[in-house]
C-alpha cells in the first residue's frame, strides 16, 4: 500500500486549513479597519473636526492591508504533518497513528512496505472512513466565512459614515454640516418692501475659508454674493441694499449649502387724501368746516377733528 494514498487524504484538508487561516486574517483586519471607520465618524460627530481625504485614505488603506495580508499568506507553507497533528487533535482516538503513518517509508530496495507498516497505515485510513478527518475543517470554514461577511460589512459602514456623517435624528433650525453647527440669521422673516437687510452666518468648529450668499427673488434673477469674514469671529455677512419682492436665499459653502430661508415683503397702507373735519368749541362761534387733502392743520384749543 504506497503511502501516497495518506498524502492524498491529507492535501484537501491542507488546502482547506489554508482556506479557513486567511479567513480569520482577513475577518480580523477588516474587523479592526471598519471598527477603525465607525469611531472616526462618530468622533468627528462629537468634535466637528474632518479631514479632507479620509475616505480616499481609509478606502486604500483597506486595499493595501489585504493585498499585503494575502502576499503574505500565499509565502507561508503549511506542511501536511502539522495538518495531521491537528487532525489528531480534533480525532483524540488516533492516538498519533496518522503521524506515524504519514513518516512510514517504504523498503528502498523493494519500493514496498513491510507488514506493521502496512497496517499502521490501514488503521490511520479506517479511521478516515468512520470518523472523516475533514468534517470539522469544513464546518469550521463555513463559520469563519460567515463571519468575514459580516467583517466585510463592518467595512462597508465605516466606509458609508466617513463618506456620509451622521445626521441628527431631530430637525432643528440650525443646519449641521461637518459636525458643527450653521446659524444663519435672520432666518425666515418679513421685512417692509425696499428695506435693506442683513444677513449673517455663524459657524461652529469648522469654519470654512470661502462662504458664498445665494439669493434668489421672485421677480428677478439668482444671485451670488461673497460673505465677509468678521475678522477672527466665525461670522460671515452679507447686505443686501433692498429687497422689493419675497426672496429664497441660503449660505453655500465648500460644496455644501445650509437649508433654505425666506424673506418674505409687505407693505404699509398708500395715503391717497387726508381730509380734515374740524368742529370748533361754541364759544368761537364758528361753523364746521372741513378741509380737503391736507397733511397740516391749525385750530383753536378744544376743536374736535376727525378726519
Amino acid at each position: 500500500m504506497p503511502n501516497n494514498i495518506i498524502t492524498a487524504a491529507l492535501e484537501p484538508i491542507l488546502k482547506c486549513h489554508r482556506q479557513q487561516q486567511i479567513r480569520k486574517k482577513t475577518t480580523l483586519l477588516w474587523t479592526t479597519l471598519g471598527s477603525t471607520g465607525l469611531l472616526y465618524a462618530l468622533i468627528r460627530q462629537k468634535q466637528g473636526w474632518d479631514h479632507p481625504h479620509a475616505f480616499t485614505t481609509f478606502i486604500t488603506l483597506c486595499i493595501t492591508t489585504t493585498l499585503v495580508l494575502w502576499i503574505q499568506h500565499r509565502r507561508t507553507r503549511l506542511s501536511l504533518r502539522e495538518v495531521a497533528r491537528r487532525i489528531e487533535q480534533e480525532h483524540p482516538k488516533l492516538e498519533a497513528a496518522l503521524i506515524t503513518a504519514l513518516d512510514q517509508q517504504p523498503d528502498p530496495k523493494s519500493g514496498d512496505y513491510h507488514l506493521l507498516q502496512t497496517r499502521v497505515i490501514r488503521e490511520a485510513l479506517e479511521n478516515n472512513l468512520k470518523e472523516p478527518w475533514d468534517q470539522p475543517f469544513h464546518i469550521q470554514l463555513f463559520f469563519t466565512g460567515v463571519l468575514r461577511f459580516a467583517s466585510l460589512l463592518i467595512v462597508a459602514f465605516g466606509a458609508y459614515f466617513i463618506k456620509n456623517p451622521f445626521e441628527s435624528a431631530k430637525p432643528t433650525l440650525e443646519a449641521t454640516i461637518y459636525s458643527g453647527q450653521l446659524a444663519v440669521e435672520p432666518g425666515n422673516v418679513e421685512i417692509e418692501r425696499g428695506d435693506a437687510v442683513v444677513i449673517t452666518a455663524r459657524f461652529g468648529q469648522r469654519v470654512p475659508s470661502r462662504v458664498n450668499l445665494v439669493v434668489m427673488p421672485a421677480n428677478g434673477q439668482a444671485q451670488t454674493l461673497s460673505m465677509k469674514k468678521s475678522m477672527d469671529d466665525p461670522l460671515f455677512g452679507a447686505s443686501l441694499l433692498s429687497v422689493d419682492a419675497d426672496t429664497v436665499y441660503y449660505v453655500e459653502f465648500d460644496s455644501k449649502k445650509s437649508e433654505t430661508y425666506k424673506l418674505l415683503t409687505f407693505e404699509h397702507p398708500k395715503l391717497q387724501q387726508a381730509d380734515a373735519y374740524l368742529n370748533y368749541p361754541s364759544y368761537t362761534d364758528e361753523e364746521p368746516r372741513t378741509i380737503k387733502d391736507t397733511l397740516r392743520i391749525s385750530a383753536v384749543e378744544g376743536t374736535q377733528l376727525d378726519h
